[in-house]
């Protein structure tokens, strides 16, 4: 009797302008990989490698382009766009929403922890603010507990990226 193992693939919801940068900045890393490539080669052709700085910046910053591929390369192979609607009745991935407490408005789109970047708004679905606030209608109390304290937000609007 022979067992099937029944690998399910993680699927990882990106929207489609993150995965546009994920795949232009591979293309941008082969070519810096090339290059780098070239540079310590010619390094290496220099002679002593125990003094040769060159040759060892060089094989230094390949390992770490060479991890940056690999994690870009996992995150592209693995990845799902976001289906984006037009209309959200509540917050979801891809959706974009303002809250407000004490009559200050802050408005996110809701992301995958990969695509979060405070300083765009674009805010982790993992975080604890990105937890609290999904699921929630317009209207709704997003409650946020922190070591400084409890905030409570109102829903103010959700809509399309």
């Amino acid at each position: 009797m022979s067992h099937q193992l029944h690998h399910t693939e993680e699927r990882i919801l990106f929207t489609s302008e993150e995965l546009t940068r994920m795949e232009k900045r591979i293309r941008e890393l082969l070519q810096l990989k090339k290059e780098t490539k070239e540079r310590v080669k010619i390094a290496r052709e220099m002679g002593d490698l125990s003094e040769n700085g060159a040759y060892k910046y060089g094989k230094f910053e390949l390992g770490n382009i060479n991890r940056e591929l690999r994690r870009l390369n996992y995150l592209v192979e693995h990845a799902e766009l976001i289906h984006q609607k037009d209309h959200y009745d509540s917050i979801e991935l891809g959706a974009t929403f303002t809250l407000e407490s004490d009559g200050a408005p802050i408005t996110f789109t809701l992301v995958n922890e990969h695509e979060s970047d405070p300083a765009k708004k674009k805010l982790s679905d993992k975080s604890p603010l990105g937890q609290a606030a999904l699921g929630k209608r317009i209207g709704e109390t997003v409650t946020l507990t922190t070591p400084r304290g409890t905030t409570q937000y109102v829903v103010t609007s959700i809509g399309a990226a």
